[in-house]
Order: C-alpha cells, then structure tokens, then sequence
C-alpha cells in the first residue's frame, strides 16, 4: 500500500549517485549515515577524488510530521 520509506531511500539513493557520476565521472562513491534535524533516515554521499575521500551531499527523507504540518503529503498533492 503505497511506498515505503525503504523504497524512497533507494530511489533517493539511485537518483543522486546518477547525479553524481554525472559531475565527477566514474568515481568509487559511499554512503554515510548521518544525521539532520529534519529527515530521517539521514545520509551523506561521499565520493573518492584525488587520493581522498570527499562529502558532496547530504540529504533524507522528510519526516512525516513535518510535511503533514505544510499541508502535504498523502492526499494533499504527493504522488504514492
């Protein structure tokens, strides 16, 4: 019934790492738990540049609340 928030994390996940090779290139990149006041679950993209490891990104997906408080989410204009 609907997504999921795993389902949205892989679709997060997916669209950005497309994102990013399309910036940098064919680079090794990795996914860092994280933590932001406003998302959950939190992540950082981290990307190997120049002999080191870089965060380009942060980013998660909107907690529930916060959305229903702007008068979003299920019913109110999201697509599930």
């Amino acid at each position: 019934k609907g997504l999921t928030n795993e389902m949205v994390v892989a679709d997060l996940k997916k669209t950005l790492e497309g994102m990013v090779k399309t910036i940098f290139g064919d680079v090794e990149t990795r996914w860092v738990d994280a933590y932001f006041p406003f998302t959950h679950d939190s992540m950082e993209l981290e990307v190997f540049f120049n002999g080191d490891w870089l965060e380009v990104l942060g980013c998660g997906v909107m907690q529930e609340k916060i959305l229903q408080s702007a008068g979003m989410g299920p019913g109110n204009g999201e697509q599930v």
